[in-house]
């Protein structure tokens, strides 16, 4: 994998025949990572024509991934070894030349549709997706049937490896092993309580466990080792916490931004105080109309455990959001107010702007949260 990497460093240094790019999305989570740098190199191997695996983040962005950062060092891999889409002018340079000529090829891993301030860049040239969100159905003058692989299931990384012949994954062990612990963290070691394993993704993840000998104390001790590594965030302050899984999008006229956050509410008044305040700047940073901060973490009983914090500038906006959330959403998200657990007394003076609630539906991930929300702005079912 490291030669792999380091050889596709060269060829950007280089300008050495790159017509092809493998870029997964903004949240740049170990999915995301993964699928783009082992489909890369499944396309180079069988084309002989590299194509560039791209993490969507600045450099200086990449130490948040902490399961990530565990996981590629695992092999030997280090940011420096990886190429990032931002702040990165070679690139910028190399694909300004290649749409001017026409001959880029846009390869879109674990999302359907570019940023939006990549749209204009690069999306005339995406020419095959491999997603497993909701199909938001661009692209299809340029992306034919064949190459459109869009299937809800665990993990994108579980497409990948449909794609890719036992011949090839027996010579390339690093790559089958990278494919197996994405696929177990996605669907929480393919256990069915938490409704993210398809039968899709079991099949898979037995399938290369078999091709690298892996036991099931093997893949136990992996998961628990990338689980405990991805939310492994004690040294991360509020602003770290808040841009390491961070999407935003424009939903019907308002910008939106979803963060999830690796911390308990009460460990993060805890850490602190002024909480509110660090979600005032990022969404002030950020240009949004609101931010949605998704609690996700293992309590002292080693429970899952979820909560929201929404905050908006507009009392209107967020009033009307939040009730729509506990009133109609019951379903997909079950939310009750929050009740911080510590005898710390809270400031509730910055708390006007911001809600705090339970989520007691635990298999309501980002992905099933951003549908819940498109369809509330969308639709303008909040009447703004």
């Amino acid at each position: 994998m490291k030669a792999f990497l380091r050889s596709c460093k060269d060829s950007l240094k280089n300008n050495d025949s790159i017509h092809s790019v493998c870029i997964g999305n903004q949240a740049s989570d170990l999915d995301s990572i993964i699928s783009s740098i082992t489909y890369s190199y499944a396309l180079s191997k069988k084309n002989n024509v590299k194509t560039l695996p791209i993490l969507n983040i600045p450099q200086d962005e990449y130490n948040l991934r902490t399961d990530a950062t565990w996981f590629l060092e695992k092999f030997g891999v280090g940011a420096d070894d990886l190429i990032f889409y931002h702040q990165n002018p070679t690139l910028t340079r190399i694909l300004e030349k290649l749409t001017q000529e026409n001959t880029l090829r846009v390869i879109l891993t674990d999302h359907n549709k570019l940023a939006p301030e990549q749209e204009d860049f690069l999306g005339k040239f995406v020419f095959e997706i491999i997603d497993h969100h909701a199909d938001e159905k661009h692209y299809s003058s340029t992306v034919t049937p064949e190459n459109r692989t869009i299937e809800l299931i665990g993990s994108t990384c579980t497409l990948i490896a449909e794609k890719m012949t036992d011949e090839f994954l027996n010579k390339e062990r690093e790559f089958c092993e990278a494919l197996l612990g994405t696929i177990l963290l996605d669907t929480v070691n393919l256990d069915p309580k938490f409704k993210k394993v398809t039968p899709k993704d079991e099949t898979q993840a037995n399938r290369l466990a078999n091709i690298i000998s892996f036991s099931k104390k093997d893949q136990d001790e992996l998961f628990e080792k990338l689980f405990f590594e991805r939310f492994n965030v004690s040294k991360l302050s509020s602003h770290d916490l808040l841009r390491s899984d961070y999407k935003e999008w424009k939903m019907g006229s308002k910008i939106v931004g979803v963060a999830t956050a690796k911390r308990s509410l009460d460990e993060w008044f805890e850490k602190d105080p002024d909480l509110v305040q660090s979600f005032k700047e990022f969404l002030e940073n950020r240009k949004l109309d609101i931010l949605y901060v998704m609690c996700a973490y293992t309590d002292k009983d080693n429970q899952f455990k979820r909560e929201l914090a929404v905050y908006s500038p507009d009392a209107t906006h967020l009033q009307k959001a939040c009730d729509y959330l506990v009133q109609h959403c019951k379903d997909s998200l079950d939310l009750t107010p929050w009740l911080p657990s510590s005898s710390k007394p809270i400031d509730h003076a910055p708390l006007v702007s911001c809600s705090f609630f339970t989520q007691h539906h635990m298999a309501s991930s980002r992905k099933i949260f951003a549908e819940v929300i498109r369809t509330m702005y969308d639709q303008n079912l909040l009447r703004l």
